[in-house]
């Protein structure tokens, strides 16, 4: 992975619908693309 690509995104202040409302489209489309093409998403502390 690349820095450039990556960022932190805190999780506890929102719900995941405001979540996706605040990102551009583009990326909102790319997470649900990785959802359907099975792609885990882990919570870590």
């Amino acid at each position: 992975m690349h820095a450039e690509t990556t960022w932190q995104l805190s999780l506890t202040d929102k719900t995941e619908d405001e979540l996706l409302a605040s990102m551009r489209k583009t990326h909102r489309y790319l997470i649900k693309k990785a959802i359907r093409d099975g792609v885990i998403i882990e919570k870590n502390h």
